[in-house]
């Protein structure tokens, strides 16, 4: 994160530089349409399907600092020069921002919540279809347990029926963006994620099936999650 902090500083120090100490030209027609490659390249490559959305703020301050190098420098070499080294930091700060949302981060909190939630609902359908297919015991079917984490019973049932898909539905976390001072400057939003258990509502088993649910682990004494939950309501 740190990283591209200094790199967008850095875009925007050099950009300021070039520009107040060789200001000159006014080539609005080059730097629009440098700008509009960019942007469209940038649409076209990023993919926009994964969970941590794309890094908007990066692309936009690299486009804006290419387009005020190319439009208001007066020498054509140093403008090029200085935008093809602002435009490949700008790459290589996009790609840095990237990286960092398969390691708990987004630049798109909405569009995360949704993901998450279908990764919730998908490991909850899982977790249904093998305690009801095949069929449970008549013995363990019947039987009838308090409300709370899933009886030990079914959770060895549904370990041996899932196999291997075991560990990988029971990894699924919640997760709950929330702002950082550096989330003003780069729009990266860090996640807390929360453990899941299979929450039984109580009853015979025939019938509470259905009514499963994952609900966040609780916390353990001391721990606090103040920035996860005001992010949630918000």
């Amino acid at each position: 994160m740190d990283w591209i902090i200094l790199g967008m500083a850095g875009q925007v120090l050099a950009t300021a530089a070039v520009v107040a100490f060789f200001h000159g030209a006014r080539r609005w027609w080059a730097a629009s349409l440098v700008s509009v490659m960019i942007l469209i390249t940038y649409v076209c490559e990023v993919p926009w399907g994964i969970g941590g959305g794309g890094p908007v703020v990066q692309i936009l301050l690299t486009t804006a600092c290419v387009f005020s190098i190319v439009a208001f420098t007066r020498s054509r070499q140093l403008a090029a020069a200085t935008a093809a080294v602002v435009l490949l930091a700008g790459i290589a700060i996009c790609y840095e921002a990237l990286s960092l949302y398969d390691h708990g981060f987004t630049s798109h909190p909405s569009r995360y919540r949704i993901v998450n939630a279908d990764a919730q609902h998908g490991a909850l359908n899982a977790i249904k279809r093998a305690l009801t297919t095949p069929a449970l015991p008549p013995s363990v079917e019947q039987s009838t347990f308090a409300a709370g984490p899933l009886p030990a019973p079914l959770m060895a049932i549904l370990h041996r029926r899932l196999g291997t898909a075991f560990s990988f539905v029971m990894s699924t976390r919640a997760g709950y963006p929330f702002k950082e001072w550096q989330t003003y400057l780069t729009g990266i939003y860090p996640i807390r994620h929360r453990r899941l258990v299979i929450w039984y509502p109580g009853g015979r088993v025939a019938q509470a099936i259905g009514r499963l649910t994952l609900r966040p682990a609780p916390l353990k004494k001391g721990q606090i999650l103040v920035k996860a939950l005001k992010m949630e309501k918000r």
